[in-house]
């Protein structure tokens, strides 16, 4: 049974959430405050850590490298903020979801099973295409023998592109796949993580050669452009 370990000062809103997660099928562990977190050190096989966006008044750079460094597991964040350009900060902060504190007990379940879902569970667990290795079920990405650090949204919208190589994917695909919402036309979502993406992986924002956009259709992942 995977462990979730809960960051929350409200016991009320952690007991809700609480029964959402038992009934995923998932353990969970809560701590109310950063006092709390040494007492969780002999916890193991952490799978996931879910912070409130408020859970410290620090930088929540901070806060999520620290949760990072002490359980070893992806941290997704809620917050009280609806606006795409919070939940991109929080993204480009390091956390590897973000989704608002009053979402629904279903979209909760369903992000939180994604965020966890191990990629290795696909077809194949290794793609390489000359200097670029995926590795899913390390999830890791190498690019010249050097290690790109990837968020958790970012591997996957990867693993999208490169496990249909040749392909074009559309916008509309990408945002249900990553995303996880219902598709809207005139959000930038896509087009926003997908330039995140190309500048980790060196490829040319103002002439893509690597991940390249068909204009009306969407993207396509170049496998002969990792040379």
């Amino acid at each position: 049974m995977a462990k979730i370990l809960f960051a929350e000062r409200e016991s009320e809103y952690f007991i809700q959430r609480k029964i959402i997660f038992e009934q995923a099928g998932y353990e969970v562990f809560h701590f109310s405050s950063e006092a709390d977190m040494p007492d969780w050190e002999g916890v193991q096989d952490i799978s996931g850590v879910v912070v409130n966006e408020q859970f410290t008044l620090d930088n929540p750079t901070d806060l999520i490298d620290k949760m990072k460094s002490q359980f070893a597991a992806p941290v997704m964040v809620f917050t009280e903020k609806t606006d795409e350009a919070d939940h991109s900060f929080l993204l480009e902060s390091g956390a590897d979801d973000v989704i608002t504190k009053t979402a629904t007990p279903r979209l909760w379940q369903a992000r939180l099973n994604a965020l966890l879902r191990p990629a290795a569970s696909k077809s194949s667990s290794l793609l390489t295409f000359g200097l670029l290795v995926i590795d899913a079920r390390a999830r890791l990405v190498t690019l010249n023998d050097k290690e790109i650090y990837l968020t958790s949204h970012e591997f996957e919208l990867l693993w999208l592109l490169a496990s249909n190589a040749g392909r074009v994917i559309s916008r509309e695909h990408v945002y249900k796949t990553i995303i996880d919402k219902p598709y809207q036309d005139d959000t930038r979502t896509v087009d926003v993580r997908i330039s995140r993406l190309r500048k980790k992986l060196e490829d040319d924002s103002s002439q893509p050669g690597k991940i390249k956009t068909i204009w009306k259709q969407g993207y396509i992942f170049v496998k002969d452009a990792w040379r």
